[in-house]
């Protein structure tokens, strides 16, 4: 999930409290400009985001 806003001021909100992943903590705040425009960092954008998820126990 790209988000601009931190982790925690995505709790606050109350739509957001809704999703499970959220209520736990487990969002990730990624950098949106490598994700959402496709080109030539994309690659490096999906190695550095495989590397974040398999880091998570």
């Amino acid at each position: 999930m790209t988000m601009a806003a931190s982790g925690t001021a995505i709790a606050r909100r109350p739509e957001w409290r809704a999703v499970a992943a959220v209520r736990e903590g487990r969002v990730l705040r990624l950098n949106h400009s490598a994700y959402n425009h496709p080109g030539p960092r994309m690659p490096a954008a999906i190695r550095a985001l495989r590397e974040r998820l398999a880091a998570i126990p």
